[in-house]
C-alpha cells in the first residue's frame, strides 16, 4: 500500500451541542438542555449552517487539493455528514485495478 503523500483534518461543522453549549463545557440554562435532551452524543446532527460549513470547505478542498484517495471518521453523526456534503463537490474517480 502507498502511503499519502498529504494529510488534510477537518473538523466538523456547527452541531446542535455547539449551539446549546454556547462554547461552555455545560448548558446554561433548562432550555439549552432540552434541545438536546434524549440524544446520545454520537447521534447529535449538524444544523443548517454546520450543512453549508460542510458544503464550502469540500469546494475549497477541491479547489485546493483536488481530488482525495481516502477519508476517515469516526461514528458519530455528526462527522459523517460533512464528508458526504465536502465529497458532493468531488467528482468520483473510476475504480483502480
Amino acid at each position: 500500500m502507498n502511503r499519502p503523500a498529504l494529510l488534510v483534518l477537518v473538523r466538523h461543522g456547527q452541531s446542535q451541542r455547539n449551539i446549546v453549549n454556547k462554547r461552555n463545557h455545560f448548558y446554561l440554562d433548562e432550555e439549552s438542555r432540552q434541545a438536546v435532551k434524549g440524544i446520545p452524543d454520537h447521534r447529535i446532527p449538524l444544523t443548517s449552517e454546520g450543512h453549508r460549513q460542510a458544503a464550502a470547505t469540500g469546494q475549497a478542498l477541491l479547489e485546493r487539493f483536488g481530488a482525495f484517495d481516502y477519508g476517515v471518521h469516526s461514528g458519530y453523526r455528526r462527522t459523517i455528514e460533512p464528508p458526504r456534503a465536502c465529497c458532493r463537490h468531488i467528482p468520483r474517480r473510476s475504480a483502480r485495478g
